[in-house]
């Protein structure tokens, strides 16, 4: 059963008004999210390097424009693996996950021709390993990428819109030359635009170039999530209205005291009736999770499921059970995500 909140409000002077209207908001929340891969915590410094080939393939970059299908493949983008390894570790650095992250600016490949070596050979990971005093190396391994124009005429404007999707092959060796972890992340970015024009219309659009150049940097920018907890922003629900209380208590989550808030919440609990006493204690359930308080938060959005499952159709709207259950469930997860972010992190630390 969740603690009890003691201390005394001089809100409890006034009467408890019970409303069938409710307000429920949308708010956004940070959530941290753990790394997918777990890495030996006794690995405090890392070097990411690209050892990866120049992209070579037919049919890479298709403009269908004005019912004409026209394929550009003599448009590289060499860079690729140079942007997003830069990326990788800049964003890999902002983080703070390692004590140390170093990037070797020179590709370990350098002609399509000659693929020279698949993985790194042992002797120059040694040679990477003691020249940046590193524990791991974090290496692009393979690249692809392809674009897709299209432009339509319709009739009053032009439509245009512009798809850079790609794939990214990573591995992290040990220091001793064996490979920790491999895993491909595929994503892509889009761009669209209107004009009363063909050029206007087009002209609204980043390049081919520049659009894959963008796709390498997102790419970079996001492929620490395999390695580091990262944060995401989430959408959660709370309700608002109903009586003065809600939004007395929502005035106080608006000023960020969500403390003060809960206080309210768990005296609407308390005293009101069945269905303010479910949104009450999903309230309670956000500000736990809110403050990192998870077994709390389980608790209590475990208390406003089972109200909500209890009060049947008549009384309450079928979205608010499926709310409830929704984000019990969600809170589980996350439960379950802070032990694997706590071992990732180590204690102390968020």
């Amino acid at each position: 059963m969740p603690g009890r909140l003691t201390k005394s409000l001089i809100l409890l002077l006034f009467p408890l008004l019970f409303s069938s209207c409710s307000s429920l908001t949308n708010i956004n929340v940070d959530v941290l999210r753990p790394a997918s891969f777990s890495v030996p915590p006794q690995i405090l410094s890392v070097l990411v390097v690209d050892n990866s080939l120049p992209y070579r393939d037919n049919n890479v970059h298709i403009v269908s424009s004005l019912d004409k299908v026209i394929v550009i493949d003599t448009l590289w983008v060499d860079n690729f693996g140079d942007i997003a390894i830069k990326s990788f570790g800049e964003s890999l650095k902002e983080r703070k996950f390692f004590d140390s992250v170093f990037t070797h600016n020179k590709p370990l490949k350098q002609d399509y021709r000659n693929p020279n070596f698949g993985e790194i050979p042992r002797f120059i990971i040694d040679s990477l390993i003691n020249a940046y005093n590193v524990q791991a190396i974090i290496s692009l391994e393979s690249l692809k990428y392809k674009t897709k124009t299209n432009i339509f005429n319709l009739g009053d404007y032009y439509y245009t819109s512009l798809d850079a999707n790609g794939f990214i092959i990573w591995k992290m060796y040990h220091q001793s030359g064996n490979v920790m972890d491999a895993s491909i992340q595929k994503d892509s970015v889009y761009w669209e635009n209107t004009g009363n024009s063909f050029k206007l219309s087009y002209s609204g659009l980043p390049s081919i170039r520049e659009s894959v150049e963008i796709l390498a940097w997102h790419l970079g920018k996001n492929g620490i999530k395999r390695i580091a907890p990262y944060w995401e922003s989430v959408t959660r629900n709370i309700y608002t209205g109903g009586n003065h209380l809600f939004l007395r208590a929502d005035d106080l989550r608006l000023a960020n005291n969500w403390e003060e808030a809960a206080k309210v919440w768990y005296y609407i609990y308390e005293n009101g009736n069945r269905r303010q006493k479910a949104r009450a204690a999903h309230n309670l359930a956000l500000s736990y999770e809110i403050r990192g308080n998870f077994p709390e938060a389980v608790a209590w959005s475990d208390i406003s499921r089972k109200i909500f499952d209890g009060l049947g159709f008549v009384f309450t709207a079928f979205d608010e059970q499926e709310l409830s259950r929704d984000y019990y469930l969600r809170l589980c997860e996350r439960y379950q995500e802070k032990k694997k972010i706590d071992e990732q992190l180590g204690p102390g630390q968020k």
